[in-house]
């Protein structure tokens, strides 16, 4: 019996000495990873591009099921004018353009999301909802005050967001009506938009804050005053976010708010406007306006020591 207690004390110790350095070790991995990752270094080395027939490309949407890209084109300007120019074309994932105006007959086609079979839309103050297999526009929904909407984000179910710039608000779709999510003047013109668990990353074009906004109780936060001027498309990569600048500026924003810019094109006068990433094939992927063009970027990950 002493025996039996003996090695039972002894095996017990040593399972939990083990237990205990497995989990340290696993402890200081994870540390090491988190640690590797906030010292990576990201670039941007361009895939591929589109011709600039696209006239003021403005989002591009990937339609996972049908392995398409949907590009909004404003074609005149301003932005903001009702001259029914505007249309959307369809890109394949290589850049081609295999159709040049899927739709037509829209007036300043923006942001834009893909959800069961259908193509979200903002359109100055209306919000378009665009049936895919038939190609047709099942619903055009006016916006009461709306000047300038912009991005649109769908998760996998629940409502459909969307930015109003010039009233600092965020509107919702819910399948049947638009209604009022939150308004907030922290926004300073709220542009992009990305749902990260249960909060928004939002861009701003007035005033380049970076804000937070807790989808429960709709609080906002500035997480990075006048971070990014002009701040245009959000997208989650890794453990963070790509954002552009509108005028011609890319950053990534890591977990810890810290931004840092990874290609600048203002100069060449190729503006970056919103943006999508396409995780499948490890793309980014950004409308340059005026431009008039599409260009995919891949990002390649590299360890500083600093």
């Amino acid at each position: 019996m002493r025996i039996s207690i003996l090695f039972f004390a002894v095996f017990f110790v040593f399972t939990s000495c083990k237990n205990d350095s497995s989990s340290k070790s696993k402890m200081e991995n994870s540390e090491a990873t988190e640690e590797s990752n906030k010292n990576s270094v990201i670039e941007l080395v361009e895939v591929w591009s589109t011709p600039d027939t696209l006239m003021t490309a403005e989002a591009v949407a990937f339609d996972a099921k049908n392995g398409i890209y949907y590009v909004s084109c404003i074609n005149g300007v301003p932005p903001t004018e009702k001259d029914g120019d505007g249309y959307i074309a369809i890109l394949d994932q290589r850049g081609n353009i295999i159709d040049a105006k899927w739709i037509d007959g829209l007036d300043a086609p923006k942001g834009m999301t893909v959800r069961d079979g259908k193509l979200y839309v903002t359109n100055i103050d209306e919000f378009v909802v665009i049936d895919i297999e038939s190609a047709s526009i099942d619903k055009r929904i006016p916006v009461e005050g709306a000047s300038f909407l912009n991005d649109v984000y769908a998760g996998a179910e629940g409502p459909v967001y969307f930015t109003d710039s010039n009233t600092n608000k965020i509107h919702m779709y819910d399948g049947d009506k638009v209604s009022l999510f939150v308004e907030d003047e922290k926004f300073g013109g709220p542009n992009g938009i990305y749902l990260d668990g249960n909060t928004f990353v939002v861009s701003g074009y007035g005033n380049g804050n970076v804000t937070t906004v807790n989808l429960d109780t709709k609080e906002v936060k500035i997480i990075g005053e006048g971070m990014i001027p002009s701040g245009d498309g959000v997208a989650k990569y890794k453990y963070g976010y790509f954002i552009s600048n509108w005028n011609g500026e890319i950053y990534y924003v890591n977990d810890d708010w810290n931004a840092m810019k990874l290609i600048d094109t203002k100069a060449e006068k190729i503006n970056t406007a919103d943006i999508t990433f396409n995780a499948k094939n490890n793309e980014l992927i950004v409308a340059t306006f005026f431009d008039n063009r599409v260009v995919a970027y891949e990002p390649k990950m590299s360890y500083s020591e600093k």
